[in-house]
């Protein structure tokens, strides 16, 4: 879901940008992309102390879920089958 990018630290950066390997590193983006590689949402500039499902619960998109504002296609049987249908999901690394 997130990627870090490691960067030099500037003079005056704060620990929150340190990442678990103990190097500066802010979130420069979490993103969800459809099954046709198209962008449909991106969360740019957490912090590199953050846990990506930390970033997750912050991000407008689990606000989206959580209170069912997403438009997300019913239940179907996956391509080339006839059942059962099956929800769509979000799939992280």
């Amino acid at each position: 879901m997130g990627k870090h990018i490691r960067v030099m630290k500037p003079e005056h950066g704060g620990s929150v940008f340190c990442n678990y390997e103990d190097f500066f590193s802010p979130v420069l983006i979490m993103a969800v992309a459809d099954t046709n590689y198209r962008f449909l949402y991106a969360d740019i500039g957490s912090y590199g102390k953050d846990r990506d499902s930390t970033i997750f619960r912050r991000s407008t998109l689990w606000m989206s879920v959580q209170i069912n504002m997403l438009e997300l296609p019913g239940e179907r049987p996956l391509s080339g089958t006839e059942g059962p249908d099956v929800p769509y999901f979000f799939v992280g690394d």
